[in-house]
């Protein structure tokens, strides 16, 4: 089975994460911080981009949230393994940065039995 995702610049990876958040059980405000992170994460992608400070103020500014919040919702995606402990740094867990093939992200699900 196949679906095609219609999807923009501004909403790529908060559809990604909306499709696999079965897996992920995150709020729609956790998806929201995610998937910015992994916008700037994308950006930069030969390098492994940290949760930085820099990063968390533009999350704070875009989605107009105090240092507070976003500091709740960090540790809430550390606590779901979204986000992984690295040296002295935050990183986006690898499992959840999605793989691309010519500008689209695939995603495929393999279900075995147990």
């Amino acid at each position: 089975m196949k679906f095609n995702i219609p999807v923009n610049d501004d909403n790529v990876y908060f559809r990604y994460l909306s499709a696999i958040n079965g897996m992920l059980n995150l709020s729609n405000k956790e998806t929201l911080v995610l998937s910015e992170f992994l916008k700037y994460h994308m950006e930069y992608k030969d390098a492994e981009v940290a949760i930085t400070p820099v990063t968390r103020k533009r999350v704070q500014e875009k989605f107009d949230m105090s240092p507070y919040n976003v500091n709740n919702v960090v540790k809430n995606l550390t606590k779901k393994n979204a986000l992984l402990k690295s040296d002295k740094s935050l990183i986006i867990n690898p499992n959840v940065i999605p793989k691309t093939f010519d500008g689209q992200i695939f995603v495929t699900f393999n279900f075995v039995k147990i």
